[in-house]
């Protein structure tokens, strides 16, 4: 149960810390290029290695998993308010009609998602595998036949010992 405890709360820590590079990469999306992304990233990912520090309440790996998780599902669906028109060219059908223009940018903006949105829907999604998880894990040992312990203490306690002269 300790691990459970500790994945969900890397699930949620690593999704909130997501949400805010996310947040913060699109208040400063005026930077050249890729600044803005990057520097969000980098400030929230030490963010996370400074929590880790703060003691064995979480698992610092599964924390970046959930991080990179939500922050790559933002990427996949446009950089919603970093991205003029969610990403897509011209965020319409007229666009996604035209060859030049046609599933540019999260296929032309189509599944172009509020950043607040893709934070739910990731972090939901990874504390929903983990319930799954103990729940797999409940149910194997429900189903899993038991050792006879009365024969196993026989047999040890029958063994003949080594000489120890």
């Amino acid at each position: 149960m300790g691990a459970f405890v500790k994945v969900v709360a890397a699930s949620i820590t690593g999704g909130l810390a997501a949400l805010g590079a996310m947040a913060f990469s699109s208040a400063v999306s005026d930077l050249p290029s890729f600044w803005s992304i990057g520097l969000g990233v980098g400030l929230f990912a030490i963010v996370l290695v400074v929590i880790s520090a703060a003691g064995d309440w979480h698992y610092v790996p599964a924390t970046f998993g959930a991080f990179a998780s939500v922050f790559f599902w933002w990427t996949a669906t446009g950089l919603d308010y970093w991205a003029p028109d969610g990403g897509g060219v011209g965020n319409s059908l007229a666009a996604l009609g035209d060859p030049a223009t046609a599933g540019a940018g999260a296929f032309g903006g189509v599944i172009s998602t509020p950043f607040v949105f893709v934070w739910l829907n990731i972090t939901v999604s990874l504390l929903c595998g983990c319930l799954l998880g103990l729940l797999s894990v409940k149910l194997t040992g429900m189903i899993t036949p038991k050792a006879d312990t009365a024969a196993e203490i026989d047999a040890v306690v029958d063994a003949p010992r080594a000489s120890t002269s």
